[in-house]
């Protein structure tokens, strides 16, 4: 029988029916086996009350437009029992599932354990979650009685528009142990949420030991809150915040008058976080464009962070290759501070809580390109590229942190109206007790210098490539770090390379082995700069040249007490203003005891290409100690170029007080600057009485005719036997020119003089410039000697029979100072041997 229309029609409405119902199919291992569902809602209805138990899988086959929030409960709640839940999108087509929907959202996992979304992302499948209620998330973990636990969001896009400040598109209250990995997550249309993931307080329990990895993240921040962050996490420990982009795919305005913070990532709370590998700026995920944000309308101060972490717990928490980069942040009047990476104890914390981290190999800004990230406002501007402890505060907190291997640059502050402008490339300040390594970073490069400024300025344009903080009581060691191609252009603001700004604290500096070079400053520049008298440091080794001021330039310019100066080689400083000067060492201290300044290179005159100073005040060691003592010994100081106008005299050594006591011995000070046109005289050394002065074995060398060998209060001495009368010391000195192999050099070996002159052994003081051994009697200056022998010398064969005539080939291997060969090849050595001695 042939069927008639009416049942026709009748059987096409009843699947049609069906296909409306099914778009969401679901397989149990136990219960009822199969379901079908019209949306997310039904089909975690039935789980709730048992009706599907065991290993769960849900398809998604259409999109769904939930009218009701999903909530799924914990396993063990009323009658639900299962072991886990899988939802994936099939039928080869992108899926969504969409509501408008306040409260708890689009999705609640309410205390749901073993929950896996994956959008798959593969053979045209593909998952998308949005919310566009602005009251809520979009996807909740939380629940009164129990953790939402090790759950997986993975592949999907979850879109969201909550304005709320206290929560995000995807929001944790009392989650551990959950992943959410390679998703997309982001505004729906353009209504941009406050929060993009947020973890904050909740009454039942914290959020710990959650992962958030490989996520593109962007498009965050509306008008109406009062901050933003892609990740905003308090109260939670042990997070892994892993491979995320974090970007503004267009520019950003903030008009809310009450607007003032803006975070990439915020950890407020806890430890062992693990923030690593995240890429933050730019205006894509595939790392083009730029993040742009205005702030014209914000409130007058804001602060960004691009990474902002306090903590309240020991566990040792790593901040490590991170990429901050392509920013553009400007504003009218508003001040602003950029801190790419802050890190410190949580707000009203216990103080004696050990905070371990690390913050290593991250990028902020560029090695290659100039103005990767650039400030520009009316108001104040402030720019910590690395931030431990915060200076502006008078709260200290104990950490135990190396920041290592970090590379700062492609930054520029443009000079504007605003009376305030500067850079700290790295900044720490830390309570009593606390232990801060900050080795192996470079800030500023030759292909993206760091530029605070770009007319000149009264106004505080400067910068300090590491600034350990007033009000700091930390042990700090800075090692290896190179500071480079920086500028400024405040005529009235000092800058420096580094500098240590601390009031007679408790704990040392170890300043060692640092590389300061190229930098460039309106205002007075030093490479290294210590401010009241921090006691007990250690600067050894460091190399400080290529600086250039429009004012006074000093390599090292200390304030010290107690403290040692050692084989540090310093060269190559410069003054564009003739009323000023030049100083390589400059000593300065109020209070006792006894600084030891060592082994030292000095070399100034030129600049880096070798052009003479035309005609500035140049000083070699400047001793401006008083009521305190600084003891030189084995300093070598070359003083040359021509000065071809103007009246300004150079010195070796300058000595301004004499009321302290004070020894220099075993010096070699070398003046040979010549004038052309220019009338100033140029001294080997300058002593202003000798009031419990020791000096003796120098040696002193003044070339005609402008050289003068020393003036003695305001008296000329230009012969030895004269000053020696004058002063009733340096008895066993001598008036010598020690033909430096390369007076002016730009390599230590160059200071080694031919004409060595040997002077008298000093207690405690067994090596020179190389830490090579000394000789007894040792010879005066820096360095004793150029040239060590390798260790391994090659023997070709490696054991010969000792017949009396069979020769070997014997390969030995000389290096410099900087351990490069400098002669390579072998030698034929004959050796003779009879039975009971060898002799060659």
């Amino acid at each position: 029988m042939r069927p008639n229309f009416t049942q026709i029609c009748g059987l096409f409405f009843f699947f049609n029916i069906l296909v409306g119902y099914s778009q969401v199919t679901l397989n149990a291992s136990l219960g009822s086996p199969t379901g079908s569902y019209s949306n997310l809602k039904e089909t975690f209805d039935r789980i709730n009350d048992g009706t599907h138990q065991g290993d769960i899988t849900i398809q998604i086959t259409a999109d769904i437009t939930e009218n009701v929030t999903a909530v799924l409960n914990n396993s063990g709640a009323g009658f639900s029992n299962y072991t886990s839940v899988t939802i994936t999108p099939s039928g080869g087509a992108p899926r969504i599932v969409s509501g408008n929907l306040a409260s708890n959202g689009l999705i609640y996992l309410n205390g749901a354990d073993y929950v896996t979304i994956d959008g798959l992302n593969t053979l045209g499948n593909a998952l998308i979650f949005e919310n566009e209620n602005p009251a809520a998330p979009t996807i909740k973990f939380s629940s009164n009685s129990n953790a939402s636990e090790n759950n997986l969001i993975t592949n999907c896009t979850i879109l969201g528009a909550t304005s709320s400040s206290y929560s995000g598109v995807i929001l944790f209250q009392w989650a551990s142990n959950n992943v959410l990995s390679d998703n997309v997550i982001g505004p729906f249309s353009n209504n941009n949420p406050a929060n993009l993931i947020y973890a904050g307080y909740f009454y039942a329990g914290d959020s710990n030991f959650n992962s958030i990895t490989g996520n593109d993240l962007s498009d965050y921040g509306n008008s109406s809150a009062t901050r933003a962050a892609a990740i905003y996490l308090e109260y939670g420990t042990n997070w892994t915040i892993n491979n995320n982009t974090i970007f503004q795919s267009s520019a950003r305005s903030f008009n809310n008058p009450s607007f003032n913070r803006y975070y990439g990532i915020y950890v407020r709370n806890g430890s062992g976080h693990q923030i690593n590998n995240n890429i933050i700026g730019y205006s894509s995920a595939s790392q083009t464009g730029i993040t742009q944000i205005d702030l014209s309308g914000a409130a007058s101060s804001v602060d960004l962070y691009p990474i902002h972490f306090t903590s309240d717990g020991s566990t040792e928490s790593n901040i490590e290759n991170n990429v901050i980069s392509e920013f553009s942040i400007s504003g009218t009047t508003q001040h602003i501070g950029f801190y790419p990476i802050f890190y410190e104890g949580t707000y009203n914390s216990s103080a004696s809580i050990l905070r371990n981290a690390r913050i290593s190999n991250n990028l902020v800004g560029s090695e290659t390109k100039p103005n990767a990230i650039t400030l520009n406002t009316g108001g104040n501007m402030r720019f910590r590229a690395i931030l431990l402890g915060n200076p502006g505060s008078s709260l200290n907190y104990l950490y135990d942190v190396t920041i290592n291997n970090n590379r700062i640059g492609g930054i520029q502050v443009p000079t504007t109206g605003s009376s305030l402008g500067y850079f700290n490339g790295i900044t720490t300040k830390g309570y009593a007790g606390s232990i801060v390594r900050v080795t192996e970073n470079t800030i500023g490069f030759p292909s993206a210098p760091i530029q605070i400024g770009d007319n000149p300025t009264s106004s505080q344009y400067s910068y300090s490539g590491i600034y350990v903080s007033y009000n700091g009581y930390e042990h700090v060691t800075l090692e290896g770090n190179t500071i480079q191609n920086l500028r400024s252009y405040s005529t009235n603001y000092s800058s420096q390379g580094i500098e240590l700004f601390k009031y007679n604290p408790t704990n040392t500096y170890v300043i060692t082995d640092n590389t300061v070079r190229s930098l460039q400053a309106e205002g007075e520049l030093s490479g290294i700069k210590s401010n009241y008298n921090p006691s007990g440091s250690l600067y050894a080794d460091n190399k400080i040249y290529d600086l250039l001021s429009n004012h006074n330039t000093y390599g090292m310019y200390l304030g010290e007490k107690s403290s040692t100066i050692a084989r540090n080689f310093i060269h190559s400083l410069v003054t564009t203003d003739n009323t000023r000067s030049v100083a390589g060492i400059y000593m300065r201290s109020f209070s006792a005891p006894v600084n030891t300044v060592k082994n030292n290179i000095v070399s100034l005159g030129s600049d880096a290409l070798g052009s003479a100073l035309n005609n500035s005040a140049i000083y070699g060691i400047y001793d401006n100690t008083n009521g305190a003592s600084s003891d030189y010994y084995f300093n070598t100081v070359s003083i040359h170029g021509t000065g071809n106008s103007g009246n300004q005299n150079s010195y070796g050594f300058y000595r301004v007080y004499s009321n302290y006591n004070s020894v220099i011995k075993n010096n070699l000070f070398a003046n040979s600057r010549t004038n052309t046109g220019a009338t100033g005289n140029h001294y080997a050394i300058r002593l202003r009485n000798n009031t419990s002065l020791t000096i003796d074995s120098n040696t002193y060398y003044a070339s005609s005719p402008d050289g003068v060998l020393g003036q003695f209060n305001s008296s000329n001495h230009s012969t030895l036997g004269s000053w020696q009368s004058a002063t009733g010391q340096d008895l066993n000195s001598l008036e010598s020119d020690p033909q430096l192999n390369e007076a002016n050099g730009t390599a230590p070996e160059g200071y080694l003089p031919i004409n060595l002159e040997q002077g008298e052994a000093i207690s405690g003081i067994t090596t020179d410039f190389y830490v090579g051994p000394r000789n007894n009697p040792p010879y005066m200056g820096a360095l004793e000697s150029l040239y060590t022998l390798n260790s391994t010398i090659t023997a070709n064969p490696g054991s010969i029979t000792a017949d009396g005539s069979s020769t070997a080939s014997i390969i030995v291997q000389l290096f410099d100072a900087n351990n490069n060969p400098i002669l390579t090849g072998g030698e034929t050595v004959t050796i003779n041997t009879s039975l009971g001695s060898i002799s060659g």
